[in-house]
């Protein structure tokens, strides 16, 4: 008798349990993800040149859809994306992603994607493009480094390329406390070269930093921005 009552407990259980069940498994079926393209390759661009691409989501289900999280690969692209979805409809991550500094590569970027979907819980998204250099700047950033006391200078050649010519309208420094700053053209090649000449105003030991803004003439890039960092360190004199 004890038996037959024990196993009609576990029947019992059995036959409420199963619906939970099968609901559970209907409810992942529900959140379905689809994505018409998951990588994009834009056409050759200029440095500087901000790339902007809409990813379309699309949820195939039949219950609403949720975009967790967007994880990126780099400061440099930036997201911004629908949260949810509902069942049939359609929403979009958009990759905005800035050149700046890429010029002369093949940048390939891609970002993690997080959804509440069961089967597709992690998706990747990939750009890539060629960027293309505006300017052979040479170098890439100025250091300056040296005894207090003493002459420190540095300078920087800013060669045009010819596909994307420009002249140099306007120089300075954005703080200008701890450097002074000169520019020079000469041509070459039939081209014209520009040498920015950067000396050091700072008389005590210390760090700084600043940035060179160079005005053009170019709607595709009208300012160059160049870094500067100073090192200035105890006089020799001093510690002998």
């Amino acid at each position: 008798m004890k038996f037959n009552r024990y196993l009609h407990f576990i029947l019992v259980t059995c036959l409420v349990a199963l619906p939970l069940i099968l609901s559970a498994e209907d409810k992942q079926a529900e959140l379905q993800v689809f994505m018409p393209e998951n990588q994009f390759t834009f056409q050759s661009v200029v440095e500087g040149t901000e790339v902007v691409h809409d990813f379309a989501v699309m949820n195939k289900g039949t219950d609403v859809l949720s975009i967790l999280n967007v994880k990126t690969s780099c400061g440099c692209t930036a997201v911004s994306y629908t949260r949810q979805i509902p069942a049939g409809g359609e929403g979009k991550i958009t990759l905005k992603v800035n050149t700046t500094g890429y010029g002369g590569t093949l940048l390939k970027k891609s970002v993690q994607v997080e959804t509440s979907a069961p089967k597709q819980p992690n998706l990747t998204l990939e750009i890539t493009g060629n960027i293309e250099k505006f300017a052979n700047i040479t170098p890439g950033k100025l250091i300056l480094r040296g005894n207090a006391g003493e002459p420190v200078s540095g300078s920087v050649t800013i060669a045009p390329d010819p596909k994307f010519p420009f002249r140099v309208l306007e120089t300075k420094a954005k703080n200008g406390t701890d450097i002074q700053v000169k520019i020079e053209d000469k041509q070459e090649n039939n081209t014209t070269i520009y040498i920015l000449t950067v000396e050091n105003l700072k008389k005590d030991p210390g760090r700084y930093y600043d940035v060179i803004l160079l005005k053009t003439d170019s709607l595709i890039k009208p300012e160059i921005q160049l870094s500067v960092y100073g090192q200035i360190l105890e006089s020799q004199k001093k510690t002998q």
